[in-house]
Formats: C-alpha cells, sequence, structure tokens
C-alpha cells in the first residue's frame, strides 16, 4: 500500500489541531466551572 506523503502529513496536522481544539475546550471548561462553583 502507497500512502501520499502530504496526505498523510496533513491528516497528522488536522488530528493535531482537533486534539488541540479539545484540549482548549477542555481546560478553558474547567476554568469557567471553577469559576462557577
Amino acid at each position: 500500500m502507497l500512502l501520499n506523503n502530504e496526505h498523510f502529513a496533513s491528516l497528522l496536522k488536522l488530528m493535531g489541531d482537533k486534539i488541540e481544539a479539545g484540549r482548549f475546550l477542555f481546560l478553558s471548561g474547567i476554568e469557567n466551572s471553577e469559576y462557577t462553583l
């Protein structure tokens, strides 16, 4: 199976961006819940 390196790299970047966004939302959610408690 041949894999297009550019496609693979962009896929990894997209996954990384989603993980970063999820972590940011998770952390900001924790901060918001601390303020509301």
